[in-house]
């Protein structure tokens, strides 16, 4: 089903060494966004939105820089775009840029893209996740996993465990997402510690729905001319990890490229 979803998204990132100490503890602020998909042709459009305080080394007040973003992902016409605003107090200027990356020819078509969702992303959802009860309102889905590989955003944790819990209208729109990922955190000498030591890390990611309605993009929300910037070709092409992705849609279309990329998924493409 199309939809089109609301929210704000939050990080808690935490270390904790074996004695018990806390080395790291902190929270990401706020980003608000908006998500867009269309399942039919798996065509999506998000923004992001989030404040970032930071010092003014003249005057040593603290101002608020806003950095705004759009991610477009055209599977159709065979594009990602990205674009960024800088609201920069410290010089008074915004800064925009847009970025249009080219889909490698490796990369499946809407009908290849299809047949994958279906034969192989849709069954692993379907097996991992598991009926965790109605509230009357709201359809609770649970996830928990062992022996599984950290996000590439945690850096130096190994294998760990993960737990996901995901709430859905009963019509199956998004209201509410919970994961997180627990395990050793091994940081080297080499790396600029001062030894190497191991702690317990662990990484929570929020993300709560304000309102949600069926409807992907429309045909303006994925232009690349609503812009008031020209967005110049990435001469390099598409690149799956440097993309940032959506909270919910653009995540999971990222995880299937990037599988298809490091041939993790033996399908051909048609």
């Amino acid at each position: 089903m199309p939809q089109s979803i609301s929210g704000s998204t939050t990080k808690h990132i935490q270390l904790t060494r074996h004695n018990g100490t806390t080395i790291l503890n902190t929270t990401t602020p706020l980003t608000d966004f908006t998500e867009k998909i269309d399942y039919e042709y798996y065509n999506s459009h998000t923004t992001t939105s989030f404040s970032k305080d930071v010092i003014n080394l003249f005057t040593n007040e603290t101002v608020t820089m806003k950095v705004n973003e759009t991610r477009i992902f055209h599977l159709a016409q065979r594009h990602a775009i990205a674009y960024v605003e800088v609201n920069d107090p410290l010089t008074g200027n915004i800064n925009k840029t847009c970025v249009m990356a080219a889909l490698p020819d490796t990369f499946p078509d809407v009908t290849a893209f299809k047949n994958i969702f279906k034969t192989i992303i849709l069954p692993q959802v379907q097996q991992q996740f598991k009926c965790g009860g109605n509230d009357g309102t709201y359809d609770t889905w649970k996830s928990e996993e062992h022996n599984v590989s950290i996000p590439e955003d945690f850096p130096g944790m190994m294998t760990g465990s993960a737990r996901r819990e995901v709430t859905m209208t009963q019509d199956s729109l998004f209201h509410s997402s919970d994961n997180t990922v627990k395990g050793f955190v091994r940081m080297n000498a080499s790396e600029g510690w001062n030894s190497t030591w191991t702690a317990i890390g662990e990484m929570s990611t929020y993300m709560r729905v304000s309102s949600a309605e069926v409807g992907g993009p429309s045909a303006a929300d994925l232009d690349p001319m609503q812009f008031d910037v020209e967005c110049t070709q990435a001469p390099e092409g598409f690149n799956t990890d440097a993309f940032p992705s959506g909270p919910v849609f653009q995540k999971h279309l990222l995880v299937v490229l990037q599988a298809v990329q490091r041939q993790q998924l033996k399908l051909a493409v048609v």
